[in-house]
């Protein structure tokens, strides 16, 4: 009787200790996008080759859940803009142009593009990202978004291969904020190489500056 009395206080311990490791909570992550993230969360934002790049994050162990966006307008007078699409082609082409690059970019971190495709969310154009390691697990997921003249990237990484239910929990709970103006079209031509920078810095670099935690909105 005690064995047993032991053994369900065991399981109601590991369900408890679960729940609080897999506790997710809601984050506004600027004036137009919210998302629900576990763990403790943290934030950088700073400035590099001139363009403005904002992230917040959590992780455990070997799973990294990321918001970053890098903004694309002009911060300082002398400075060029990015390039921005004109129509709905060319805004294609600017998410295919980007997705060649990042393949070719990721050989150098032993990830390869897994497979790739167009999303649709809030009335906005993406594309969905997947990444598999040198021993073909599947260890990345990727949403990419330009609205505002914001690079948007949503990612959720975990080492160990992609677990469905936290994949879904997070890509679900991206929510930009229709209320708002959300634009993708701004009326000029795209050069190839100008936003190659932009996938060196809002993909691959991670910020290790640490800042205290976000503050979060209940999900009741």
């Amino acid at each position: 009787m005690k064995i047993k009395i032991a053994f369900i206080f065991f399981l109601s311990f590991c369900q408890l200790s679960f729940s609080q490791i897999e506790e997710w909570n809601i984050y506004d992550f600027d004036s137009i996008v919210s998302i629900e993230m576990p763990y403790d969360v943290y934030e950088t934002d700073t400035i590099i080759k001139y363009k403005k790049i904002y992230e917040i994050y959590s992780e455990n162990d070997s799973i990294e859940f990321s918001v970053r966006k890098v903004y694309l307008g002009k911060l300082y007078s002398n400075i060029e803009v990015t390039p921005l699409p004109k129509d709905n082609k060319s805004l294609e082409k600017y998410y295919l142009n980007l997705i060649e690059v990042l393949a070719e970019l990721v050989e150098a971190y032993d990830y390869k593009v897994d497979s790739y495709q167009p999303i649709f969310k809030f009335g906005l154009k993406g594309y969905k990202l997947i990444f598999r390691d040198d021993d073909q697990i599947l260890i990345q997921e990727l949403e990419l978004f330009l609205v505002n003249k914001n690079f948007y990237s949503f990612s959720y990484t975990n080492v160990n291969g992609l677990n469905i239910d936290d994949k879904r929990q997070f890509f679900n709970s991206i929510i930009f904020d229709k209320q708002q103006e959300l634009k993708q079209i701004y009326g000029s031509k795209i050069p190839y190489k100008t936003f190659v920078f932009v996938l060196l810095f809002i993909l691959f670099l991670s910020f290790f500056i640490k800042s205290k935690p976000r503050r979060r909105r209940d999900l009741n």
